[in-house]
């Protein structure tokens, strides 16, 4: 029997997976800041490509799962959620 993953841990998993992919886009930039090549330019818009659906993907979880939680569990004083729920809107919109 499989056991339900952690939600929570799971997002933190995520976010040290984007913080991952963005460590690759610094390091393609740099490397075609060096060095431009096709290859590498090409590799540039798959990363920024998978890190974009990436992130989507992992603000619709945050928004869906985590927030509602988090409403509940903090109640009066959730004005992290609300600071980070704007936080998400200006990333979707630059997205």
């Amino acid at each position: 029997m499989m056991k339900n993953p952690d939600p929570i841990k799971t997002l933190m998993e995520r976010h040290v997976g984007l913080v991952d992919e963005l460590d690759l886009l610094k390091i393609t930039i740099h490397r075609l800041k060096k060095r431009f090549s096709p290859h590498l330019l090409e590799a540039l818009k798959r990363e920024i490509l998978s890190f974009l659906k990436s992130m989507e993907q992992h603000i619709r979880c945050e928004e869906e799962a985590l927030f509602p939680v988090l409403e509940v569990v903090l109640g009066n004083k959730r004005e992290q959620i609300i600071s980070t729920a704007r936080d998400h809107s200006n990333l979707k919109k630059e997205i």
